[in-house]
C-alpha cells in the first residue's frame, strides 16, 4: 500500500470497532481485508500475471496501489469530497470535518457523540467498499 497507516495505532479497538458499526460479513471482511493491506489492486495482481498493466483503472494515469486507488486518485477526490460535505451537513457537528487517507484507512473519526461517530464511520466503509 505505499505508504502504510500509522504504527503505535491501538489495533485492538480498530479491529473491534467495525463489529460495533455492522455485522454484514461483507464489510467485515472488506475492512479486515483493506487493514491488512491485501485488497487486490492492478500493482499487485500485475506481480501475479493477473493484469497486463499497472495503471489505475479510474484515471489510467498512475500505479494502482492502495493509497492511490482510495485516496489519491484524481477520479475519487471529488468522491471523498462529497462524503465530507454529506456528514458536514447532515451530521451538524460543532466542528467542521474533513476527510484524510488516515481517516478512511482506519475510520478514525472519533467525535464526542457516538452514534454520529459510529455512522460516519460506517458511511466511510460503504465508501471504501464501493470503490
Amino acid at each position: 500500500m505505499g505508504r502504510k497507516l500509522s504504527s503505535g495505532l491501538d489495533w485492538k479497538n480498530i479491529f473491534s470497532q467495525i463489529l460495533k458499526i455492522t455485522i454484514d460479513t461483507k464489510r467485515l471482511s472488506f475492512q479486515y481485508r483493506y487493514l491488512m493491506h491485501i485488497v487486490p489492486n492492478n500493482e499487485n495482481m500485475l506481480k501475479y500475471g493477473m493484469t497486463e498493466s499497472c495503471l489505475c483503472e479510474f484515471c489510467n494515469s498512475s500505479t494502482e496501489s492502495n493509497i492511490h486507488v482510495f485516496w489519491e486518485c484524481p477520479n475519487i477526490q471529488p468522491f471523498w469530497c462529497d462524503i465530507t460535505r454529506f456528514l458536514n451537513e447532515r451530521l451538524n457537528t460543532l466542528e467542521e470535518f474533513a476527510l484524510t487517507y488516515h481517516s478512511i484507512g482506519i475510520c478514525n473519526v472519533d467525535i464526542n457523540n457516538k452514534i454520529k461517530s459510529n455512522c460516519r464511520y460506517f458511511i466511510i466503509l460503504l465508501g471504501k467498499y464501493f470503490i
